[in-house]
This record gives structure tokens, sequence and C-alpha cells, in this order.
């Protein structure tokens, strides 16, 4: 593992290889936040099963990051890999469409990164290829991609940006997530959001007249809940995350916002804001998430 720190943080991000056990087909392999602690130790990111000290690779825990798009995989048979950004190659063993890597958990090679640590930074860059034979079967479709993936802390500020270009032959998709788990809150607030946003009827969540997302104090969260939200999109966004020991945690979202929905469980409560794009060959692109603590 690898950790940056100073006097107010100290951020833990996996080690792509020593830390293989806690890897699986869900979250990106580099750059994945396993923990940012404060004084005294205190941890400040949470999971769906903490304070388990090994959940399950699926859910994982702090703040992993999922490129939920599989270049191709809807024309892969079963029985056969598939590209998964940030991941590696895994197996199709699931006939579910569209493609999802909550039913194909088989990783068969992981991607291999080249990774530098500064004192405030860990950077770690992969190159992936995918070779697939097109439709009309006139030329082979070559997804490739270069993916550098940067954690950095500054004072209280943890940042995570993303680098992506399109090395292939062919539109690559891109669909992205952030996915921080945060501890759960005693008033049972979540979370503010800086765009207009409706939270439709549902049994978890609510929209309190501050226009504060909140939990039901009724609902059997040991069974978790998964909400999407009405949100303006297509601008960056901040989040105003509500939390037990820091107060607040600013996020910043510096991209085009497509969705947010918010899930949370009896252990933890998480926004997912996404990102989504299609990278012609040659095409990069950057993003970034922070948070301020």
């Amino acid at each position: 593992m690898f950790f940056l720190e100073n006097q107010q943080l100290k951020v833990s991000v996996l080690d792509p290889v020593s830390d293989r056990d806690r890897l699986g087909s869900r979250y990106c392999t580099g750059g994945y936040i396993w923990q940012i602690s404060g004084p005294g130790g205190v941890n400040l990111l949470s999971g769906p099963q903490y304070p388990h000290p090994e959940p399950e690779r699926f859910d994982g825990q702090g703040a992993p990051e999922v490129f939920e798009t599989a270049p191709g995989a809807d024309s892969v048979p079963v029985g056969e890999e598939v590209l998964v950004i940030g991941v590696g190659m895994v197996r199709k063993t699931s006939p579910i469409h569209p493609f999802h890597v909550r039913n194909n958990p088989e990783v068969v090679k992981f991607c291999s990164w080249n990774t530098s640590v500064s004192e405030n930074a860990v950077c770690m860059e992969t190159d992936q290829k995918f070779c697939l034979t097109s439709r009309s079967g006139e030329f082979p479709e070559e997804f490739g991609l270069h993916l550098e993936r940067t954690v950095s802390l500054i004072n209280r500020l943890v940042c995570s940006r993303s680098g992506l270009k399109n090395t292939g032959n062919c539109p690559l998709p891109l669909r992205w997530f952030a996915h921080p788990f945060f501890p759960l809150n005693p008033d049972f607030s979540c979370c503010k959001i800086s765009v207009p946003v409706d939270v439709p009827q549902n049994k978890g969540f609510y929209l309190n007249p501050q226009h504060v997302i909140c939990r039901h104090k009724d609902y059997e969260w040991e069974r978790g809940c998964f909400q999407r939200m009405n949100i303006k999109t297509g601008g960056p966004v901040k989040i105003t995350i509500f939390h037990p020991e820091a107060g607040q945690v600013e996020v910043s979202c510096e991209y085009a916002l497509s969705s947010m929905p918010v899930w949370g469980n009896s252990r933890t409560f998480s926004v997912e804001p996404f990102y989504d794009s299609i990278l012609m060959p040659g095409e990069a692109v950057n993003w970034q998430i922070s948070y301020q603590f």
C-alpha cells in the first residue's frame, strides 16, 4: 500500500500488485483510495461492510472509482474474455445483457501499472488493448487506451485525477463514476448538492425543506437503498457531505456530470457522480474529483 501523509490527513492507496487480494473486476485497480484518516488515526471513510478489515472485493471501501463500460463486451460470447478499463481482462461468465461486472467477477489477467510516488502524490499509468472482429467482418475493431491515475494530497485536500486516451481504431465508450463511502450521521442528514435536485418518492431517501438529502429513520437500512435523482446535469457539481467526524466534506466533481444516484445501507452513505463520453481514435480527456476535509 502507498501512503500520502501530512499533519492533517493520511491517504492510503492500494498497490495494484501487493494488494491484489483486495481487487476484483469492479473497481479501477490504479489509484484506489482505500482509506483517508485524520489526526489520531480516525478513519474518515467507510464502506458497505465497514469496519470489516477485508470486505468483499465487489463492495470494497474508501473512495474507489468505476469504469462501468467494457468495450465490445456485448459482442463477445460467454466464456471469452473482455476488457474492463482500469482492471484488465475479465471472463464473460454471464449472458445477462448489458454486460456488468456484478455478474462477471472473474479477472483473468489484471492490467499492469507503472507507478511513481512523490511526497504528495501517487501516479499510475497503464496501456490496455483488446481486438474484436467487427460486426461486418471487414476489419478488426482494435480497442486501445492509455489511462493515467493520480491521487494527491495538499493540506486537507485529496484529489483524484484521471486521464484517458483512445489509442485504438474505433470509438471508445467511457462511463465512469466515483463511489466514495462516508460514515453515517446520527441525525440522518446525508448531503446537499450545488445544483437543483429532486428526490423521487422512495422508501429510503427524501429532500428536506433546506434541500438536504436525508435518510428515512424507519427504513430497513440493512437491505440497502439505491435511488436515482432528478438533477441538473452537464456541468461541474459540488456536493457537501455531512460527516460525523469532519463536520462537512466538500466534494468537487470537476467534469460534466451526467447523472448522480445515491446509495446507502446501515454502515455507509455514498454518492455516485457519473461521467459519460465517447472518445474517438486519438482523442483524450481529463477529469478530477476532489475531497476537502
